[in-house]
């Protein structure tokens, strides 16, 4: 009997160095977590500001992308309306589609025309043509359209249907409706319009007219 009590004394103690064994364990196994915890929360802060600081670089990049390339872009702006034409057909025929009529109204405007501002607009839209087959983002489109606050609008259905043909471009036997347009200015004196719509086919804009406005519901040209 005394062997059986010292029996079951002894496998008391032994539970009780277990449970304590066991209490260590747990409390070294909830330290190690809460560390691995913490070095997880560090880690992931340090992510995340990298992935800050890539984007910011990114960013700037292009930022710095985008202004050599205006400059160096503007440096080759022409100064004669007259050669705008074929300086499209040299820098941009891979976005840029222009129909004759543009050119042609172009050549015959006699009004005060800022040949910088509407050739920095015909650059938008070549971005725009970039922009459509999805090789920049919106954020670089935007930064092409700041300089002269380009915005793309629609010409409105009820301009297109009571003026269509006015609206309307031919170029190499196929016709092109000019349901957008950009625009600079409000006065005659600064006005600048560029009439134009997106082939899907071709994969380019088509500039139908510029630099005048054309008709709209309320006036008539």
């Amino acid at each position: 009997m005394r062997a059986q009590v010292r029996e079951l004394s002894q496998q008391q103690t032994d539970m009780r160095q277990t449970a304590e064994t066991l209490r260590i364990l747990q409390k070294k196994y909830d330290s190690l977590e809460k560390e691995c915890e913490t070095k997880g929360e560090a880690y992931q802060k340090l992510a995340d500001e990298s992935a800050l600081k890539e984007e910011a670089y990114r960013k700037s990049a292009e930022l710095i992308e985008f202004y050599n390339n205006m400059v160096s872009i503007a440096s080759r702006f022409p100064t004669n309306k007259n050669d705008i034409g074929e300086w499209i057909d040299e820098y941009f025929s891979d976005d840029l589609i222009t129909a004759s009529r543009a050119l042609n109204e172009l050549r015959k405007y006699s009004g005060s025309l800022d040949v910088a501002a509407l050739c920095d607009g015909l650059v938008y839209l070549a971005e725009y043509a970039k922009y459509r087959r999805q090789e920049i983002g919106e954020d670089v489109l935007e930064l092409y359209a700041q300089r002269c606050h380009w915005d793309i609008q629609g010409c409105g259905k009820e301009a297109l249907k009571m003026h269509r043909d006015e609206y309307t471009v031919n170029i190499d036997g196929a016709q092109y409706l000019l349901d957008q347009h950009i625009k600079r200015g409000i006065h005659a004196e600064e006005l600048i319009r560029i009439y134009f719509c997106w082939d899907a086919k071709c994969r380019k804009v088509i500039v139908g007219s510029m630099p005048e406005h054309l008709a709209t519901v309320k006036n008539s040209t």
